[in-house]
């Protein structure tokens, strides 16, 4: 399976849409699950590297494409902070999508989120 064209886009810092096209390059008709995961890149607390916020799994035949999107609210993205507030912070978030959390394997980009 090959990921290629990964869009991002923050939805008025309601909910995140990511899409991915995907296509399965081998004579074999075959599913995949596609994996999104997220960083926090600035946190006033430590976060993960590598949080899974959301997968599918997809059938896809022999040599076609299809474009996977997951809408994420950004609620998914909140975390409890030092005064034990659950917050999602103004900042930079970096998704990730693949078929494993292998850096190797992930098309990645990066969004601002403010406002919460």
């Amino acid at each position: 399976f090959i990921y290629k064209n990964l869009e991002i886009l923050n939805n008025n810092n309601e909910s995140i849409t990511v899409s991915v096209d995907i296509t399965n390059n081998s004579d074999i008709n075959g599913e995949e699950i596609v994996q999104v995961y997220f960083n926090d890149v600035v946190s006033s607390v430590t976060r993960p590297i590598k949080e899974l916020v959301d997968y599918k799994r997809v059938f896809i035949k022999s040599n076609e494409t299809k474009k996977v999107t997951f809408d994420i609210p950004v609620k998914k993205l909140s975390f409890y902070d030092i005064n034990m507030n659950q917050c999602v912070e103004d900042g930079e978030f970096a998704f990730m999508v693949g078929s494993s959390s292998n850096s190797s394997d992930l098309l990645s980009k990066n969004i601002y989120i403010t406002g919460k």
